[in-house]
């Protein structure tokens, strides 16, 4: 069901910020060959529930892909981070995460700190909310 509605989707990274939570999944399970197709299904669920689309990938923060999204793997949230903001800042439009004759973008830390100005998708208090839950329920369980 989940490949057929994905089948349909419009990949043109030119086009990301008017992009469905679908291309958003499309995309990602695209990218490197599928190193990310493992997450489609917690992706279609999370990003369906939130409504996801394009124009918010620029309001996300790194932590949104574990905490809302369901990527757990520390590498995948690194890697997938940088595939993001690379499509957000790919001003000239080369970006291509299917490309293997492309080097890898390599983004800069520092450079992605977002400014106190810009806000994730979710409420500040939800973030706080689920890092202190995750922390008790780690006190709770090394007790």
């Amino acid at each position: 069901m989940i490949d057929n509605q994905l089948r349909k989707c419009d990949n043109n990274t030119d086009n990301w910020r008017r992009w469905t939570y679908l291309e958003i999944i499309q995309w990602i399970v695209g990218l490197e060959d599928g190193r990310f197709s493992n997450y489609k299904q917690i992706l279609f669920k999370k990003m369906k529930l939130r409504n996801m689309c394009g124009e918010y990938l620029m309001k996300m923060e790194k932590i949104d892909l574990e905490t809302f999204f369901g990527i757990n793997d520390f590498g995948d949230i690194c890697d997938l981070w940088q595939y993001i903001k690379s499509l957000i800042n790919d001003e000239n439009g080369y970006f291509n995460g299917n490309n293997p004759n492309k080097p890898k973008v390599k983004v800069n830390p520092l450079e992605l700190q977002d400014s106190a100005a810009s806000a994730s998708m979710f409420a500040e208090h939800e973030v706080d909310s689920i890092l202190d839950d995750i922390i008790k329920s780690e006190n709770e369980r090394d007790h």
